[in-house]
């Protein structure tokens, strides 16, 4: 994507985007809406932010990352990531 950072800006990017859920994500219905942040801060304000990445590239990514997300929950049924 032409970013440029260490890796350690990923690690940033997964602990601040970890907190959401961390904070509420053990509450019911706010679960919901702490995942969905969660997954914003790590795919789309991390990667811009901390890799000084272009905005379009950043929404084009998080855009591939949700529609990904939504074809194997509908392929698998399921919202888990393994077979039950």
């Amino acid at each position: 994507m032409g970013g440029k950072g260490t890796i350690s800006h990923a690690w940033k990017a997964v602990c601040y985007g970890t907190a959401p859920c961390i904070l509420g994500g053990f509450i019911p219905y706010v679960s919901l809406f702490a995942g969905f942040y969660s997954f914003l801060l790590q795919l789309y304000v991390g990667p811009k932010m901390l890799y000084n990445i272009l905005e379009s590239k950043a929404l084009v990514f998080l855009a591939l990352m949700l529609a990904l997300t939504f074809i194997k929950m509908f392929v698998l049924g399921s919202t888990v990531g393994y077979f039950v």
